[in-house]
C-alpha cells in the first residue's frame, strides 16, 4: 500500500491530473478496490469496481459501480469509430463514477476513436460530466461529430425545448466527409439547430493511458 501511494504521488507531481480524479484514486487505493475490465463478445466493454478481498463469484453482490461502453453501431453512424456510453451506475457514497469514466475514456481512445455520450438521451447528471470534459479538462481533446440526418430524430423528446425542430432545419458541417456522420438526437434535444455547440455532439479522447498504466502496474486494473 505504501509503495502504491508513493507511486501515485510521483505520478500526479509529474503529470496534470484533475483534482477530482486524484481524490477518487486515493479512495480506490484506501478502500481496497480495483477496476475490472471485461471485454465482451458483443462489441461492448464493462468497467466495474471490485473489492480485492472478495471472491470473484461474490463481486456481483456489491454493485459498487460500473460503466458499459459499446462500439459505434449501424444505428449510430460511423462517428469517427468512437465508443458510446451504454449505461453506468455508481454508489454516491463511494464517489468513483468519474474515475470509471476516465478509465473508459483512456481505453476507448486506444481501442477506437474515443468516447462519446449516448446518442439519443442523456441525463442532466451525465450532461454535466460531458460539459466538464469539454470546458474544464485541457488534457482531454474533443473532435466535432457531424449530424447524420438519416439517424437523428429531433422529436425524440416531445417535452424538450426544441421539440419543433425538423430534420430539414439541420445542416451538416462536413457533407463530403461521411466518416464523422453520427446520430445527434441528444445534442439536438438540448440545443436545437445549435446542436454543434453542445458537448454531447462531440467525441472525446486522450493521448495517453497514464492512469490505466499506473493502476495496472500496481494490480488495481484487472482484465477479466
Amino acid at each position: 500500500m505504501k509503495e502504491l501511494l508513493t507511486e501515485w504521488r510521483k505520478f500526479i507531481n509529474e503529470n496534470y491530473v484533475d483534482p477530482r480524479i486524484q481524490k477518487q484514486m486515493a479512495a480506490l487505493i484506501d478502500g481496497g478496490y480495483a477496476i475490472e475490465v471485461d471485454e465482451q463478445r458483443t462489441n461492448t466493454t464493462r468497467f466495474k469496481i471490485i473489492r480485492l478481498d472478495y471472491p470473484r463469484d461474490e463481486q456481483r453482490l456489491l454493485s459498487l459501480g460500473y460503466v458499459v461502453i459499446g462500439r459505434s453501431q449501424d444505428d449510430d453512424g460511423k462517428c469517427l469509430d468512437a465508443w458510446s456510453v451504454y449505461g453506468s451506475q455508481a454508489k454516491q457514497n463511494k464517489g468513483l463514477g468519474p474515475l470509471l469514466y476516465e478509465i473508459a475514456l483512456e481505453w476507448s481512445s486506444q481501442n477506437g476513436g474515443g468516447l462519446m455520450a449516448d446518442r439519443s438521451m442523456v441525463s442532466d447528471e451525465a450532461l454535466a460530466v460531458w460539459d466538464k470534459y469539454y470546458r474544464t479538462r485541457p488534457e482531454i481533446r474533443a473532435k466535432q461529430l457531424d449530424v447524420d440526418l438519416d439517424r437523428t430524430d429531433p422529436h425524440y423528446d416531445d417535452e424538450g425545448e426544441y421539440g419543433n425542430i425538423e430534420v430539414a432545419d439541420l445542416k451538416q458541417l462536413t457533407p463530403d466527409k461521411p466518416d464523422d456522420d453520427c446520430e445527434q438526437t441528444a445534442a439536438v434535444g438540448y440545443r436545437g439547430d445549435y446542436w454543434d455547440e453542445s458537448p454531447l455532439s462531440k467525441m472525446y479522447f486522450k493521448n495517453n493511458t497514464e492512469i490505466m498504466d499506473t493502476l495496472e502496474r500496481e494490480g488495481r486494473l484487472i482484465k477479466k
